[in-house]
């Protein structure tokens, strides 16, 4: 065999698919992503609920959900740029839509989190309530459009 010939194992079959399927355990990953952020808000709302902070509840409960939103965005970026490198165009713009929203959510998220430091949560509580809604319900209108716009990706190509 000389060393110019490419193994014909590595020519994809004229059969293949275009866009290769999706493990299943996916969507199931991405599913449990969005619980995992629905459940950090249901508590960050009981908390700013309350009357007066706990500020040791509040701060690891506001922990959680940084955390399950990061573990959230990293996942749906990492199906993003799968999707985008293989959609027709439609289904390609639909997808880049919907990081551009998550970008801006980000940017809104990270500007609260500057903005409302656990000094100044002490400070205001009644602020820090009304502008946590806000940031909680971002994050929740883009978790509803990854449900939108993922799932039926992920269902159809696993």
């Amino acid at each position: 065999m000389s060393s110019s010939r490419i193994p014909r194992a590595h020519f994809p079959s004229p059969r293949a698919p275009l866009l290769a399927p999706f493990p299943p355990a996916l969507l199931l990953t991405l599913q449990a992503a969005h619980r995992q952020i629905d459940a950090a808000t249901e508590e960050m709302e009981r908390i700013a609920s309350a009357e007066l902070p706990e500020l040791g509840q509040f701060s690891a409960s506001r922990m959680r959900l940084a955390q399950a939103n990061l573990a959230r965005r990293r996942l749906v970026d990492q199906i993003s740029s799968h999707l985008i490198s293989r959609l027709p165009a439609k289904e390609y713009e639909t997808v880049r839509r919907l990081r551009r929203q998550d970008e801006d959510c980000f940017q809104k998220v990270s500007k609260y989190v500057r903005q409302w430091t656990t000094e100044a949560v002490s400070k205001d509580w009644a602020g820090y309530c009304a502008a946590s809604r806000t940031t909680r319900s971002g994050i929740l209108q883009i978790v509803a459009a990854e449900k939108a716009v993922l799932y039926p990706f992920l269902a159809s190509r696993s």
